[in-house]
């Protein structure tokens, strides 16, 4: 009798009235299990196999002052293997008068002018000249918050020199920066991919890094429909990060 009152009662209730629906953000499934695309990134070359192959390449490129490679020759043997990570950048500072040019407009604080000359000499064909400069480049824009150029550059890059892990010790900074861009542009299947890749292949990246890709990795993974300011908050975070991230570059004397 208490089942059939309590049916009773439920049943002469006014019907609430409907949920509003969420509107959904154009071109973007808001309600869908997180998903990657794009190629997966290949693991990082250790870097005095990355080392060992420039230098080879060296032979075989022309534009650069025999004083030059001889210098970049004669400093390689002092560094140890453990230590190679910024040895192409050291290279470059002598081989190229654009790159040190580039590198001196950075010491000088002149980011606009600095992100210019690493924007171009990201376009050269030389892989190991053109993912350097890319490196350096993606910094200055994101400090001067463009991040489109700073993605198209990246991309470009990453089209016409794949992998980019055979051609730089720094590949773990490289994809950090894409992922990044990709985020700040609402491209986050791409993003989730970049920054999977980059914990799973770079255990020994920077830890502000790979907190700061953990933290957006795992917001992407939980995104619910209108509630992206986490990933925004997470990007303010990581543009931080990245700028106070820039640790001492180790330059080298001219060549004579």
């Amino acid at each position: 009798m208490t089942t059939l009152i309590a049916l009773t009662i439920a049943y002469s209730l006014p019907a609430l009235p409907p949920k509003k629906p969420i509107t959904p953000v154009p071109g973007y499934d808001w309600m869908a299990p997180p998903k990657r695309k794009g190629e997966p990134a290949p693991p990082p070359v250790a870097a005095d196999k990355v080392v060992a192959a420039f230098m080879d390449s060296l032979a075989g490129r022309t534009g650069y002052t025999a004083e030059a490679r001889a210098f970049v020759e004669a400093q390689r043997p002092k560094v140890p293997d453990d230590q190679l990570d910024e040895f192409i950048t050291l290279a470059y500072s002598v081989l190229s008068t654009d790159f040190k040019d580039g590198l001196d407009l950075l010491d000088a604080d002149k980011v606009q002018e600095a992100a210019a000359a690493f924007e171009l000499l990201a376009q050269s064909d030389d892989p190991y000249l053109a993912v350097a400069s890319a490196n350096l480049g993606a910094t200055a824009l994101i400090d001067l918050d463009l991040v489109d150029r700073c993605q198209a550059m990246l991309t470009g890059v990453l089209e016409k020199h794949k992998p980019i892990e055979n051609y730089t010790a720094a590949s773990d900074h490289f994809r950090f920066m894409l992922g990044y861009c990709q985020v700040h542009n609402l491209e986050y299947e791409m993003a989730y991919g970049t920054f999977e890749d980059f914990l799973k292949n770079h255990p020994n990246a920077p830890e502000r890094l790979r907190t700061t890709a953990a933290q957006i990795l795992t917001e992407l993974s939980r995104r619910a429909p209108g509630q992206i300011g986490d990933v925004r908050d997470l990007l303010t975070y990581a543009r931080r990060k990245i700028k106070t991230g820039i640790h001492g570059r180790w330059r080298a004397q001219s060549a004579g």
